[in-house]
């Protein structure tokens, strides 16, 4: 786009230039009906980028990169970043883009990023340190988590700032959970609410989360539920439908657990708009709820829509990533297919468990 040119090239005429390729059929291709975004043919731009000297590709990807970051576009600013071979550079990238991404559960996409990135850079940055250890945690490892929690502790500044202290407290809490560190991971989860600032809510709806599965381990499911309330709210206000949906998914577990079953079933009806298997295609929080409301329609010997349920929400659950909820599904699924007389069905499930269990480490 024109903008884009003008500041790559520090030039100031590039919207004629791109009138004039365009006008010629100069290999040129509009990406908009506007004619204000555009490309070149993949082959002529390959061609192009030969003949520019390496140095030269540098210099242009960082003023690419400072012109995406402008505009908050975080993908492609991190992109040019990376690809201009200066570390520095990148690393400031990735920290900038890293709670939007992780927001919006791209894991797989700040994996990415991180692993571009020298290992010790990472781990010599308390906030990339801090978000490598969520990822690894969310994805099924969280014995590597718990070493990068403690690269960022070392790694933290004594003037850092409250919320950063916070996102570190968080991330504690989750590895001691892990550990079965009851009463550290609870002590973490409060020591970082009290330090993350009441706007920041992702991270509030994470600690709430892990707070309410930690009380929910010492056996007070009263208080868990509270706390799975309060991350569902924190987590809704900051646009995470991610993390506002495991509380949710959590809370309904709790309140079956409770003896309040009706509620339970209310709540899932109500995150999935009412419709409890709609056609076509439905919205990540129909299958992220199914994770709890296969359970509770085995529990009521509706094992047709358990199953279907159970199957929704197990491809969710991959397609997230999210390697304890994976687990989850598969073992639900299989006591499903077991209750409904299909047992190689119910056999091939569990023994997908194990071998993803194994590839994890989990065993």
């Amino acid at each position: 786009t024109a903008s884009l040119c003008d500041a790559v090239t520090e030039g100031s005429n590039s919207q004629v230039l791109l009138d004039q390729l365009e006008g010629a059929n100069l290999f040129l291709v509009p990406l908009d009906h506007r004619r204000e975004w555009y490309r070149y043919h993949r082959l002529f731009a390959d061609f192009l980028r030969t003949e520019l000297e390496p140095e030269r590709q540098a210099t242009l990807h960082l003023r690419a990169a400072c012109w995406f970051e402008r505009q908050a576009l975080w993908p492609e600013a991190v992109k040019h970043a990376l690809a201009s071979g200066d570390v520095a550079e990148g690393a400031r990238m990735v920290r900038l883009a890293a709670q939007e991404t992780f927001r919006q559960a791209a894991f797989l996409i700040l994996q990415g990023w991180l692993d571009a990135l020298p290992d010790e850079v990472v781990r010599g940055d308390a906030e990339l340190a801090t978000y490598q250890g969520f990822i690894l945690f969310m994805t099924g490892a969280p014995a590597e988590a718990g070493r990068y929690a403690e690269a960022a502790g070392r790694s933290l500044a004594p003037d850092a700032d409250r919320s950063s202290r916070g996102r570190l407290l968080s991330l504690q809490a989750h590895v001691a959970l892990a550990r079965d560190e009851l009463e550290a991971a609870i002590q973490c989860s409060r020591e970082a609410l009290d330090e993350l600032g009441r706007d920041e809510y992702l991270f509030r709806s994470l600690t709430a989360n892990i707070l309410g599965q930690t009380l929910e381990w010492q056996g007070d499911v009263s208080a868990a539920a509270d706390a799975y309330r309060q991350g569902a709210l924190t987590g809704r206000q900051a646009g995470d439908q991610l993390g506002s949906l495991a509380a949710q998914v959590n809370l309904a577990f709790a309140l079956n657990e409770l003896g309040h079953r009706r509620e339970a079933v209310a709540l899932c009806q109500q995150v999935a708009g009412g419709t409890a298997l709609p056609a076509g295609r439905v919205s990540p929080q129909v299958e992220g709820i199914c994770v709890a409301w296969s359970w509770l329609s085995y529990e009521g010997n509706e094992l047709d829509q358990a199953g279907e349920q159970a199957v929704r929400a197990l491809e969710f659950s991959k397609r997230v990533n999210f390697a304890d909820a994976v687990l989850r599904m598969q073992s639900i699924l299989a006591q499903v297919r077991l209750a409904a007389g299909d047992l190689e069905e119910a056999r091939q499930v569990i023994q997908e468990g194990l071998q993803y269990a194994d590839r994890l480490g989990m065993r």
